[in-house]
């Protein structure tokens, strides 16, 4: 049975005594509450509500790191993808190394509805899409230089603007509007009183672009072009067209005989400037001159070079003639250098020779050397059997004489 209460404005089913739970019910409830919240914050989507105190961490190594502090016991409160996004706790993004462009993003997770503070901390090099709803825009730190951590970049997003702007018509930022196109569909209103006016100025004076352009809605062909000044005055008001000589009505606005006047003054302005272009004309006629006689001069100047080559083309042709002595000189030395050659061939066959020589002196050294060896151990044996003999002449003396030498002599050969 469908339950006895409903709430007044959107009929939201609510339970009452003796209701039984029903779940059909219930699911409509939510789903109603469900769907006004989706609608309340599809308004903004995404956006800053309250935020707290930004600061920048250098790292020891190359880099930084962002942190944002609680600010009256708050760090972040905004809307994430339509859903609460909260947190009391600092928040970091960690390891941004130099060289990089970071935007600083808060990321929805599935999680952030029951949870508002279920989000991910992101820092990426390249910005995410206005559209994508899943991030919210925070902070810029720039460290391809000096590093620059902007908090209020362009593109972030605050709830409270759109407050601000629902419900009037007026800028509530400024009485200027700075826009590179404004495209209207359908009509441009200004309430205007006697003491105000519309300017419609063009950013870049230097471009030779029309200032304002007026084009009927239906026609190709535009009805005004300026590129100086388009004042459109209130038919409405007193005007009256100004005297001869006067150059503005009383109201301040130029008038069109005023124009006239300043034009034909310009005119006269003109003609004296005409007339000190003639002098300079004239003068610069007497420069022509001068410069002709100047050519005429130039021109000795060029007979007097031309004597000069022809001089320079004699010495060339001596210098043809020592260059050909030098070059039968090249030849001589040359053939020296032939001979040289040939000699130094033949040293070369008799160091060789001498090498192979040296080769066999050093196998007849090597061979006396063994000799040497060969002796010496010949030596050391005849004197062991000295030795050895001596001992026996001692031991002979003892057994015939009954006496034995207290030392006897070593011999060394």
């Amino acid at each position: 049975m469908p339950y006895a209460g409903k709430t007044t404005y959107y009929g939201i089913p609510i339970a009452k005594d003796g209701d039984s739970i029903q779940e059909d019910e219930n699911v409509q409830q939510m789903q109603m509450v469900d769907n006004l919240l989706q609608a309340a914050t599809g308004i903004v989507g995404t956006g800053v509500i309250q935020e707290g105190t930004y600061a920048e961490l250098p790292d020891e190594g190359s880099g930084a790191s962002v942190l944002l502090s609680p600010d009256g016991g708050i760090s972040i409160k905004g809307v994430l993808n339509g859903g609460l996004c909260k947190s009391s706790s600092s928040i970091l993004w960690p390891n941004l190394v130099a060289g990089n462009f970071y935007y600083l993003y808060l990321k929805y997770t599935i999680d952030l509805y029951t949870d508002p503070t279920a989000f991910q901390v992101v820092s990426l090099t390249s910005p995410v899409a206005a559209s994508n709803l899943e991030y919210l825009y925070l902070a810029t730190y720039d460290l391809t230089g000096t590093p620059i951590l902007d908090t209020n970049p362009d593109g972030k997003i605050y709830t409270q603007g759109f407050l601000t702007h629902m419900g009037t018509h007026i800028d509530p930022h400024s009485d200027m509007l700075t826009q590179t196109n404004l495209v209207i569909t359908g009509s441009f209103n200004v309430g205007l009183r006697v003491d105000e006016s519309v300017t419609i100025t063009q950013e870049n004076i230097l471009s030779t672009s029309p200032l304002i352009t007026l084009q009927h809605i239906n026609n190709t062909i535009p009805l005004l072009k300026s590129i100086d000044e388009f004042i459109i005055q209130d038919l409405r008001m007193t005007t009256r067209l100004s005297e001869v000589g006067e150059t503005s009505f009383d109201n301040g606005k130029f008038s069109i005989v005023g124009a006239i006047n300043e034009n034909t003054a310009l005119l006269s302005t003109i003609s004296g400037s005409i007339a000190v272009n003639t002098i300079n004309i004239a003068t610069n006629a007497s420069d022509i001159a001068a410069n002709t006689l100047s050519i005429g001069n130039n021109a000795s100047d060029i007979a007097d070079n031309a004597f000069d080559i022809s001089t320079n083309t004699t010495d060339i042709g001596t210098n043809a003639l020592d260059i050909a002595t030098n070059a039968g000189n090249i030849a001589t030395n040359t053939a020296d250098i032939g001979t040289n050659t040939s000699d130094i061939a033949t040293n070369a066959g008799n160091i060789a020779t001498n090498i192979i020589d040296i080769a066999a002196n050093a196998s007849d050294i090597i061979a006396v050397g063994v000799q040497v060896t060969t002796n010496t151990g010949n030596i050391a044996l005849q004197e062991i059997d000295i030795v050895a003999l001596e001992a026996r002449i001692q031991a002979l003396e003892c057994a015939v004489f009954g006496w034995c030498s207290s030392s006897s002599s070593s011999s060394s050969i």
